[in-house]
């Protein structure tokens, strides 16, 4: 009996490391996956070991890198600044130029989109935004016309079911390519508000920016991304 009591002390301690190190593990992982995917949607199999380590994953990323990490239940967002602006090799896989603008102009018109958008109407309003004489004037130019460019829209859209932006309710990509973008042909997104204004980790939102004095070239944008920002008291 001596000796069995003398032993329930030491399997609880070795239980007790065991979960230590489990919770170590588990937390390494959620860090992982953040730095991989920064914009996590609920669906992410990490999600729920991010919300679970939420406080501890935010004390180590202020303290190590000073990224801002937000942890909510419809979602995770951590802020990281590039160390190099300059650094082209970390984009979206594909991902050049003319799609980063699809890209940008697909985020643009879903913030004044209501709560549910067709990708028929997105791919409508996307041309309208894409015929702005300052993008004409840079040669860029967009329709629904040709299979390959439908096919554009609908990898900017998989890109925004990926990072959680758009849900889809009903319908299929595949048959609005193939189907000349026809209305018969088309998908239902439900738009999650919070990832999407996620999606631009800038230190400095745009309308901050007094008239006249936001940044001109591309090189002052990037800057502007991420440099510190005071704003007047």
């Amino acid at each position: 009996m001596a000796s069995r009591r003398r032993s329930e002390p030491v399997a609880s301690q070795r239980i007790g490391e065991l979960q230590a190190r489990q919770q170590r593990e588990e937390q390494r992982m959620a860090l992982r996956a953040l730095l991989m995917q920064p914009l996590m949607s609920p669906e992410h199999a990490e999600f729920p070991a991010v919300r679970r380590h939420a406080e501890a994953l935010r004390e180590w990323f202020a303290r190590e890198t000073g990224w801002m990490l937000h942890v909510a239940r419809d979602g995770a967002r951590l802020y990281k600044r590039p160390a190099d602006l300059g650094d082209a090799t970390r984009g979206l896989p594909g991902y050049e130029r003319r799609r980063y603008i699809l890209f940008c102009l697909a985020c643009a018109v879903l913030e004044r989109a209501d709560p549910q958008i067709t990708l028929h109407l997105l791919g409508e309003r996307v041309m309208q935004w894409a015929a702005e004489p300052a993008l004409a004037a840079r040669g860029f130019e967009f329709t629904l016309k040709t299979a390959a460019q439908r096919r554009e829209l609908v990898v900017v859209c998989r890109t925004l079911l990926a990072l959680g932006v758009l849900q889809r309710v009903a319908g299929d990509e595949e048959g609005f390519v193939n189907e000349n973008g026809g209305a018969r042909a088309d998908a239902l997104y439900d738009v999650q508000r919070r990832a999407l204004s996620g999606v631009l980790a800038a230190v400095r939102g745009p309308s901050t920016w007094a008239p006249g004095e936001s940044p001109a070239s591309l090189d002052e944008r990037l800057h502007s991304l991420a440099a510190e920002h005071i704003a007047d008291s």
